[in-house]
């Protein structure tokens, strides 16, 4: 018999990917020097703001996502759980953690005119919501068909994620406790107890910026306006420092934008006419959330994924920024320095700023671009052009464009198995708090949203420095953004630290 005539092993991908650092994205927008020491020039200045008599508090962020992990070893010291709030249970939201009085921010002393007219009704009833959900979260035996907070782990991945990214605090060895694994000796039925590392790990993970402080806000995976338009009220009311909105809103307008000439409303009189489509009362909600997201950004600035469709139009709301308004659309840009293949944002409205995020695969007419370490890449498969590309030969293709990044977004994960790295352990901690599984705190992460927390996190350091002042949107948006003009094609401008002015 004569032998198979297969390809040579050597070219397939190996399925193995060279180890990198897990806070690569760190050094990469210059918050981190060097990775020997961490040398933190950014982080000197903020000790040295925070240092200064009569320096502000830290800069409150809120996350408008999921749910977040509170519990996260280096999520606890950064989240400010009696803030936090839940829109996903109830209507007009509820306390995860309500506090033994009313946030002073919420108390009715404090109350102040909506941002527009248009959503003064809704911030009245959030007001009354809210104030009836602490008094609810306050009652030793609630009453039959009190709602209480239902989000559960397996919805918090996402919104873990971010926040780890944006504010995750180091906790050395000593704060957390571990054990060693035990092990069943299969054939006897043994366990076998390991010990646990000497010393500790530690989780040494850290955010962008390490002195924030994070206020969850949580929707539904695809929220209506109405509870879009009570999240930034929220974040309005609890007199946020800036937003971070990762979230891919499917407002009709942005989904089929008019045509050149064709009425802004026709589309939707010809829907009402016809008994089809979106009810008058949803029209003017999303209508009420644009104009109130253009409103608020004027003093808060809002952080939004540009999208990962690959396409150049951006993901909405991302699409709403432009000059004069504090809408800051982020882009993703792999380690490589070239656009992640999957970000959004071309012509039109360019993108603000490229950050840090992982990479995909991609092979269309635009982008040629696959990962040669995986274990079904096939060179064989591939056209000589593209094969020689990613062998670095010389051909006429772009050979930047063609080459894959490996490297991925490390964040803080769930715990246990509803997390992007789910555990095989049901408890991964013990009841004097000991830590089961490791590995299970942490996660792999990429999309624009990781770039949108890196560049929240960068936004709110910059203003916890005081190079960026606070209350001023469209300024805040500049200043992080740099000088240059946007070029979609070579992601930039990039976020780094040493682009804001006075940051260095």
């Amino acid at each position: 018999m004569a032998e198979l005539d297969a390809p040579s092993p050597g070219t397939r991908g190996s399925g193995r990917y060279p180890a990198y650092h897990a806070l690569w994205h760190l050094f990469e927008i210059g918050v981190i020097e060097d990775p020997a020491t961490f040398a933190a020039p950014a982080w000197v200045k903020v000790e040295t703001a925070r240092a200064a008599p009569g320096a502000p508090p830290p800069t409150r962020v809120a996350l408008i996502d999921t749910s977040v992990a509170m519990d996260h070893p280096n999520l606890a010291p950064a989240i400010e759980g009696g803030l936090a709030l839940d829109l996903f249970s109830a209507r007009h939201g509820a306390f995860p953690r309500p506090g033994p009085a009313l946030p002073p921010e919420l108390a009715p002393a404090a109350a102040r005119p909506a941002p527009i007219a248009a959503a003064q009704p809704y911030l009245d009833r959030l007001a009354e919501g809210l104030r009836a959900a602490h008094a609810a979260g306050q009652d030793p035996a609630p009453r039959p068909g009190t709602v209480f907070p239902a989000t559960r782990a397996s919805f918090s991945a996402h919104g873990t994620a971010m926040a780890g990214l944006i504010g995750a605090r180091p906790r050395a060895a000593a704060e957390v406790p571990m054990v060693g694994p035990t092990l069943m000796d299969l054939p006897g039925g043994t366990p076998l107890a390991l010990p646990a590392p000497a010393g500790g790990l530690g989780f040494a993970y850290a955010g962008v910026d390490p002195y924030c402080r994070i206020v969850p806000v949580s929707t539904h995976f695809d929220p209506e306006p109405e509870q879009l338009i009570l999240a930034l009220l929220y974040a309005w009311m609890i007199r946020a420092d800036l937003i971070v909105l990762a979230r891919e809103v499917p407002a009709p307008a942005a989904v089929t934008p008019p045509l050149p000439g064709e009425p802004a409303d026709l589309r939707e009189r010809l829907s009402a006419r016809l008994g089809v489509g979106l009810a008058a009362a949803e029209i003017v909600g999303w209508q009420v959330l644009e104009a109130l997201i253009l409103e608020i950004s004027k003093t808060i600035p809002i952080l939004c994924a540009a999208g990962n469709s690959g396409e150049e139009r951006m993901a909405y709301p991302a699409s709403l920024a432009a000059p004069g308004n504090g809408i800051i659309a982020v882009g993703a840009h792999a380690s490589t320095g070239q656009p992640s293949a999957f970000s959004a944002g071309g012509t039109g409205t360019p993108v603000t700023v490229f950050a840090p995020s992982g990479d995909g695969e991609r092979l269309d007419e635009r982008i040629a671009r696959l990962d040669p370490n995986s274990a079904g890449f096939r060179a064989w498969e591939q056209g000589s052009g593209y094969a020689g590309a990613i062998d670095s030969v010389p051909t006429t293709r772009d050979i930047s464009a063609s080459t894959y990044s490996p490297l991925e977004i490390v964040t803080t994960d769930v715990p246990g198995r509803a997390g992007y790295n789910g555990s095989a352990f049901t408890g991964l901690a013990t009841e004097a708090g000991a830590v089961l599984d490791y590995r299970s705190y942490y996660c792999h992460f990429s999309g624009t949203s990781a770039a949108t927390a890196i560049a929240g996190g960068m936004l709110s350091l910059a203003m916890s420095a005081g190079v960026i002042p606070r209350g001023q949107g469209p300024l805040a948006k500049e200043l992080l953004q740099g000088p240059g003009v946007p070029n979609a094609a070579l992601a930039t401008p990039k976020l780094r630290w040493s682009r804001i002015p006075g940051a260095t």
